[in-house]
């Protein structure tokens, strides 16, 4: 009778690539996109208050604002139809 030889999961998959970040919760994700929102729209105010604000700069700035202010509210509305059960 021959040994089977076990192979880890490890060595036939490869490393794990989950990590803590791939398991935000819902309020965990609202509090860091507030967190960005707070910055951007920092930003934005120190970017118009200089005597030569760069315009590029700031339409970069103002669509950064409007993408996350609208991923908050895709937070704030819960889960996907797809991630219920």
């Amino acid at each position: 009778m021959s040994e089977e030889t076990v192979i880890p999961a490890e060595e036939m998959l490869g490393e794990s690539d989950w990590d803590d970040q791939d398991l935000l919760t819902l309020d965990e994700a609202a509090t860091r996109l507030d967190a960005e929102i707070a910055a951007c729209r920092q930003r934005l105010d120190d970017l118009r208050n200089t005597s030569h604000p760069p315009a590029d700069d700031i339409g970069r700035t103002q669509r950064r604002l409007d993408a996350l202010l609208s991923c908050r509210d895709a937070v704030a509305h819960g889960p996907t139809a797809l991630a219920k059960p």
